[in-house]
């Protein structure tokens, strides 16, 4: 009988967690173009600290949307 192996539960990192809300927040206009993401601001309305904010804005950058979702332009 082959040893017993606990279930691996893998929980998405903060960084996916806020990566999601924010796609959604956009294609959902609560977040629009002519915003400008402010990563304090986001980091306190998600309850996250600015590190997974930052690593997010810079995914958005990198994938082309918005143009001014960029780490060194959004501190407060």
């Amino acid at each position: 009988m082959p040893p017993f192996v606990d279930a691996v539960v893998v929980h998405p990192s903060r960084a996916t967690d806020v990566y999601t809300q924010l796609k959604r927040d956009i294609a959902e206009f609560r977040l629009v173009s002519d915003d400008r993401f402010i990563e304090t601001e986001i980091s306190v309305r998600l309850a996250v600290s600015r590190t997974p904010v930052r690593q997010t804005l810079f995914k958005l950058q990198q994938e082309g949307q918005p143009d001014h979702a960029l780490p060194w332009c959004c501190h407060s």
